[in-house]
């Protein structure tokens, strides 16, 4: 089963693809600087050389504007690369919380309900000031 993980930060965005069965990671890597000049993308992969190979790296400068265009960017290099063509590869996507006190634990499935508790979780790991997505809603 594949899956992405996926750790946004205020401006950088962390990722790993993997396959759980054989615990095997086809693809991770880094984007750094989100809304700020010097962007860039690194990425690993393996997809093209087999499960024993080592990780071939990139790295790209881009221009990107916020944590959408760095989604994107990530995965224009699955495209590229091999690692996913088509949504429907993936079993699933997780993305880390930074902070789920003690209502989560465990890996949860995301529903409008959690992301209404997530929200009343901000307060316990703010963003600063400034920072894309720090504005109140």
């Amino acid at each position: 089963m594949i899956v992405l993980v996926v750790n946004a930060g205020s401006s950088s965005l962390k990722y790993q693809l993997m396959d759980t069965e054989s615990e095997t990671v086809w693809a991770n890597g880094l984007v750094e600087r989100i809304g700020d000049e010097g962007s860039a993308l690194t990425h690993r992969t393996r997809i093209r050389g087999g499960a024993d190979a080592p990780m071939v790296e990139t790295t790209t400068a881009l221009s990107l504007a916020d944590h959408a265009e760095a989604f994107h960017a990530v995965t224009d290099a699955f495209a590229e690369t091999g690692a996913v063509t088509e949504v429907g590869e993936l079993a699933g996507v997780g993305h880390r919380a930074v902070q789920g006190a003690d209502l989560f634990s465990e890996p949860t499935v995301v529903t409008p309900e959690v992301i209404e508790v997530i929200r009343e979780l901000i307060p316990l790991a703010p963003l600063p000031e400034g920072v894309a997505g720090s504005e109140k809603k």
